[in-house]
Protein backbone atom coordinates (compact mmCIF):
# COMPACT_ATOMS: atom_id res chain seq x y z
CA UNK A 1 0.00 0.00 0.00
CA UNK A 2 0.93 3.61 -0.08
CA UNK A 3 0.21 6.62 1.99
CA UNK A 4 -0.28 10.08 0.52
CA UNK A 5 -0.29 13.33 2.43
CA UNK A 6 -2.86 15.18 0.33
CA UNK A 7 -4.47 18.23 1.95
CA UNK A 8 -2.31 18.25 5.06
CA UNK A 9 -0.46 21.29 6.36
CA UNK A 10 3.28 20.58 6.09
CA UNK A 11 3.85 22.05 9.56
CA UNK A 12 1.84 19.21 11.10
CA UNK A 13 4.02 16.52 9.48
CA UNK A 14 7.35 15.05 10.65
CA UNK A 15 10.59 16.74 9.54
CA UNK A 16 11.29 16.15 5.87
CA UNK A 17 7.69 15.23 5.03
CA UNK A 18 5.42 17.34 2.86
CA UNK A 19 2.00 17.16 1.27
CA UNK A 20 0.60 17.68 -2.18
CA UNK A 21 -1.31 20.74 -0.95
CA UNK A 22 1.90 22.26 0.45
CA UNK A 23 3.68 21.74 -2.86
CA UNK A 24 0.96 22.53 -5.42
CA UNK A 25 -2.10 23.85 -3.59
CA UNK A 26 -5.35 22.24 -2.44
CA UNK A 27 -6.18 18.90 -4.02
CA UNK A 28 -9.45 17.27 -5.03
CA UNK A 29 -8.78 13.89 -3.39
CA UNK A 30 -11.44 12.08 -5.42
CA UNK A 31 -9.85 13.18 -8.72
CA UNK A 32 -6.39 12.34 -7.38
CA UNK A 33 -7.42 8.79 -6.46
CA UNK A 34 -9.11 8.40 -9.84
CA UNK A 35 -5.89 9.37 -11.63
CA UNK A 36 -3.82 7.03 -9.47
CA UNK A 37 -6.18 4.16 -10.25
CA UNK A 38 -6.11 4.98 -13.97
CA UNK A 39 -2.30 4.96 -13.97
CA UNK A 40 -2.17 1.69 -12.03
CA UNK A 41 -4.65 0.15 -14.44
CA UNK A 42 -2.44 1.18 -17.37
CA UNK A 43 0.54 -0.51 -15.70
CA UNK A 44 -1.15 -3.70 -14.49
CA UNK A 45 -0.04 -5.73 -17.50
CA UNK A 46 3.60 -5.10 -16.56
CA UNK A 47 3.89 -5.64 -12.78
CA UNK A 48 7.68 -5.80 -12.92
CA UNK A 49 7.75 -2.20 -14.17
CA UNK A 50 5.61 -1.13 -11.24
CA UNK A 51 7.88 -2.79 -8.68
CA UNK A 52 11.03 -1.40 -10.35
CA UNK A 53 9.56 2.12 -10.23
CA UNK A 54 8.46 1.54 -6.62
CA UNK A 55 12.01 0.60 -5.68
CA UNK A 56 13.37 3.67 -7.47
CA UNK A 57 11.03 6.24 -5.92
CA UNK A 58 10.32 4.91 -2.44
CA UNK A 59 11.83 6.78 0.48
CA UNK A 60 11.63 3.68 2.67
CA UNK A 61 14.37 1.45 1.23
CA UNK A 62 17.66 1.95 3.00
CA UNK A 63 15.96 3.42 6.08
CA UNK A 64 15.48 2.01 9.55
CA UNK A 65 11.82 1.18 10.02
CA UNK A 66 9.36 -0.15 12.54
CA UNK A 67 6.43 -2.05 11.04
CA UNK A 68 3.43 -2.85 13.22
CA UNK A 69 1.83 -6.05 11.89
CA UNK A 70 -0.98 -8.27 13.11
CA UNK A 71 1.68 -10.75 14.29
CA UNK A 72 3.86 -8.18 16.09
CA UNK A 73 6.48 -5.53 15.48
CA UNK A 74 9.31 -5.77 12.96
CA UNK A 75 12.28 -3.39 13.38
CA UNK A 76 15.25 -3.15 11.06
CA UNK A 77 16.42 -1.75 7.74
CA UNK A 78 14.03 -1.80 4.78
CA UNK A 79 16.12 -3.50 2.08
CA UNK A 80 13.79 -4.50 -0.75
CA UNK A 81 10.29 -4.78 -2.16
CA UNK A 82 9.29 -8.20 -3.48
CA UNK A 83 7.66 -8.67 -6.87
CA UNK A 84 4.36 -9.07 -4.99
CA UNK A 85 4.87 -5.69 -3.27
CA UNK A 86 5.85 -6.91 0.20
CA UNK A 87 8.49 -5.02 2.17
CA UNK A 88 11.67 -6.92 3.09
CA UNK A 89 13.20 -5.82 6.39
CA UNK A 90 16.67 -6.89 7.56
CA UNK A 91 16.49 -7.48 11.31
CA UNK A 92 19.06 -8.75 13.77
CA UNK A 93 17.56 -12.22 13.29
CA UNK A 94 17.61 -12.14 9.47
CA UNK A 95 15.33 -10.91 6.73
CA UNK A 96 11.61 -10.70 7.31
CA UNK A 97 9.03 -10.16 4.56
CA UNK A 98 6.11 -7.98 5.63
CA UNK A 99 2.93 -8.19 3.56
CA UNK A 100 0.78 -5.80 5.59
CA UNK A 101 1.32 -3.36 8.44
CA UNK A 102 1.90 0.25 9.44
CA UNK A 103 5.44 1.30 8.56
CA UNK A 104 7.22 4.12 10.39
CA UNK A 105 10.64 5.55 9.47
CA UNK A 106 13.04 5.64 12.41
CA UNK A 107 16.11 7.72 13.06
CA UNK A 108 19.42 6.00 12.27
CA UNK A 109 21.02 4.19 15.20
CA UNK A 110 23.99 5.91 16.79
CA UNK A 111 27.38 4.45 16.02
Amino acid sequence: GMGVNANVEAATLPDGATSIAAETGPLDRRRFVQRVLEELDALRDDPAAIVDAWREYTLTLGRRVRVETAAGTVVGEAVDVTDAGALVVATGAGRETVHAGDCEHLRPEDG
